[in-house]
């Protein structure tokens, strides 16, 4: 079977305009809850004329229709609309925000949207469906970064442990790392597997992910805000955190989490060691090129279609090559990709100096073995205190691949697998 590729498309679209004062107490949101319904099956069956003839002005100055078409017919390629799951609303300021959960063929997604009392559309977000898990045994409720974001401290029963900080991949990521209608939470697993070794971690959600308005704040977004700053909160503070050493700190970073943890050490000196899995120090937006292009030649279109993605696609690109300041490539801000530049691996590896462990499943189709994880060895050839480890048959979420297509692979109930977390556990404890 050919292999498809899994992408994760994630817009951030800012709450914005105005809206004439009302009393939102007694609003009735039923109207909009109905008019979201219908327009969260109209994107996710990849038609998006009708509502974006809804769209506020700022909104549609933000996400031009071809670029909104470009995305929402790439996830609809591999991702057929099956259901609406549950409508729920609430009122934000003088706006009403409106999530549909929804079920898809390949995974379930919740489309949030935000109205004016006139109802405009301002806001336009998808994501898997904010859920905060359950205590596990040995966790506490923490709070992270300015926002207090949700997150988890997970103690083993010995005191004085190291501690990891796990940074999920890009996208809307709760502290799990859940992927998939089976909820496979990668991070959850590795947090367990290491309270086992003695290891404590810290995991959170991201930024956007259960407060997706906060995206407002950001119309220049980057990755400090994405990323970089709550991470930098988590180890600036680490001595406030009980039951662990706070000199035995390390980082684990998943996906674009694992692309990250070079800079994030190198700011950070009294970090111990960082671990990549499924990391790369090649640049994201060329990653997601390769991905996005291969996508569209496994989707079911005619030759002319893919043609017309295909060139999308090439624009997207060619305004991040040329610098467009005022472009928003795949929905996200210029600022965000330049921001990227002078975090990457290659910009900061001179200046790192902690142990490093590359981890990285053959069976891995969205970042890969001869292009990404060859890069890392090229990069990082002359040092010493750098670890390589190939995994056979395991998937980017770390777990035993059940077959060909990666939609299959990740909505089968699966846990990363358990000689990853004792080689990781052995490597922080020997370093």
């Amino acid at each position: 079977m050919k292999k498809t590729i899994v992408v994760i498309l994630v817009l951030l679209m800012l709450l914005t305009a105005c809206a004439t004062k009302t009393d939102m107490e007694t609003l009735d949101r039923t109207p909009y809850e109905e008019k979201a319904e219908e327009a969260a099956k109209r994107l996710l069956a990849g038609d998006a004329e009708e509502v974006y003839a809804e769209f506020s002005d700022t909104l549609a100055q933000q996400l031009p229709l071809e670029i909104l078409t470009v995305q929402i017919q790439q996830l609809a390629a591999l991702n057929a609309y099956v259901k609406t799951l549950d409508v729920t609303s609430q009122t934000v300021d003088q706006y009403i925000v409106v999530d549909v959960f929804s079920e898809l063929t390949s995974t379930n997604i919740n489309t949030r949207i935000s109205y004016t009392t006139e109802g405009k559309i301002t806001g336009l977000y998808f994501a898997n469906s904010p859920l905060t898990p359950a205590l596990l045994p040995g966790e506490e409720e923490i709070q992270v970064g300015e926002h207090a974001l949700a997150g988890r401290l997970m103690l083993p029963e010995n005191d004085n442990a190291p501690v990891v900080i796990l940074i999920a991949g890009s996208g809307s990521h709760g502290m799990d790392g859940m992927l998939g209608k089976a909820g496979n939470a990668p991070l959850r697993d590795i947090a367990l597997g290491l309270q086992k070794q003695g290891i404590a971690t810290i995991r959170y959600d991201k930024r956007f992910y259960s407060n997706p308005q906060l995206a407002a704040q950001y119309p220049q977004l980057t990755i400090q805000d994405e990323v970089l700053d709550d991470v930098d909160w988590i180890i600036e503070n680490i001595s406030t955190f009980k039951g662990i050493d706070p000199s035995r700190v390390y980082l684990l970073g998943h996906s674009l989490g694992g692309m990250l943890v070079p800079d994030i050490a190198t700011r950070h000196p009294q970090i111990k060691g960082i671990l990549s899995l499924a990391g790369s120090p090649r640049r994201l937006e060329v990653i997601m090129e390769e991905q996005l292009l291969a996508q569209v030649e496994a989707a079911d279109m005619t030759p002319e279609e893919k043609e017309a993605q295909r060139n999308s696609i090439q624009k997207e690109m060619e305004s991040i090559r040329a610098g467009d300041e005022k472009s928003a490539p795949f929905g996200v801000p210029y600022s965000y990709w330049k921001s990227l530049e002078t975090s990457s691996a290659p910009a900061v590896i001179s200046s790192l100096t902690q142990p490093f462990f590359v981890l990285q499943g053959t069976e891995d189709v969205q970042i890969y073995v001869d292009r990404d994880f060859e890069a890392w060895k090229d990069l990082l050839k002359d040092r010493d205190n750098v670890t390589f480890k190939l995994y056979d048959g395991l998937n980017h979420l770390f777990m035993k691949s059940v077959s060909d297509d990666p939609v299959v692979d990740y909505n089968t109930p699966n846990h990363v697998d358990e000689q990853v977390i004792g080689d990781i556990a052995q490597w922080i404890l020997s370093h």
